[in-house]
């Protein structure tokens, strides 16, 4: 499952573990790993996952597609298998496209999609691979493809959340649910 210890959800004895775990779990298949993780520290767990569903579900001038395209793009530019293959999966649910989900996972610069979300994930992989060099034109591009501010400030917490996320998942060993193997 991990590097590092993990408490199953049938071995929590932390009341604020037990029902994160309770509320949070699916019924076949349990919490995701990626939340299980934080199960040595409950308190980190709920911030994280409160977090996470504020920028990929809270209110947003970005769709929730755009929301997983950037999810995909970040993690594919991560090696994050973890990630890449959750929001991959998300956006196949709700694109029911395989061959953009491909597209974005490998090259999303000849993804179908319009060219605001073409800059879109272009400025996440910049910010992704070269954070450092980031300018005042990066965020003009997004302003000229038609973003508003706040939309440019969604791009960048998104982008930041699986900048962050991907970092747990491969500095842990976060494993692959059984639901994806082959």
């Amino acid at each position: 499952m991990s590097w590092i210890k993990v408490i199953k959800e049938g071995e929590a004895d932390d009341d604020r573990l037990r029902t994160f775990y309770k509320k949070y779990g699916d019924p076949f298949s349990g919490v995701d790993n990626i939340m299980k993780v934080h199960s040595l520290n409950p308190e980190s767990m709920w911030k994280h996952y409160d977090y996470f569903k504020h920028v990929m579900t809270g209110r947003s001038g970005l769709s929730r597609m755009q929301r997983e395209m950037i999810a995909v793009v970040v993690s594919a530019q991560n090696n994050c298998e973890y990630c890449l293959e959750h929001h991959k999966e998300n956006l196949m649910q709700l694109t029911g496209n395989q061959s953009l989900c491909d597209k974005v996972s490998t090259d999303y610069s000849s993804a179908d999609v319009g060219e605001k979300d073409v800059a879109m994930m272009g400025f996440a992989q910049r910010l992704t691979t070269e954070p450092g060099n980031m300018r005042h034109k990066d965020v003009k591009e997004l302003r000229e493809a038609g973003f508003k501010d706040g939309e440019i400030l969604d791009i960048v917490q998104v982008t930041a959340y699986f900048n962050f996320v991907n970092r747990m998942a491969n500095g842990l060993g976060v494993e692959l649910e059984p639901r994806f193997s082959p």
